[in-house]
């Protein structure tokens, strides 16, 4: 079932179950962590910290150029009030 439009938020699944069952729940995946769990480890880490920043890389040659109209320029260039 969707959401409808216009809406802007969307259910949580903290709605849908107790408070006793998350204490549950976060106990376990606390456990799993502790027992060695790479994926709970990286996961807890990601929930307590926040994600890493992901770099931005690229390989290769890329040659690049960038033009820059006149829609870029001051704006009283722009408006044609230049000396040119």
């Amino acid at each position: 079932m969707a959401r409808p439009v216009g809406s802007t938020t969307r259910p949580q699944i903290r709605s849908y179950i107790s408070k006793k069952e998350i204490e549950d729940i976060t106990k376990m995946a606390v456990k799993k962590a502790q027992e060695g769990d790479t994926i709970m480890v990286k996961f807890m880490m990601e929930q307590i910290y926040g994600k890493a920043p992901q770099p931005q890389e690229h390989s290769g040659d890329v040659n690049l150029k960038v033009d820059y109209d006149k829609a870029f320029n001051s704006t009283s260039e722009a408006e044609g009030d230049s000396s040119e």
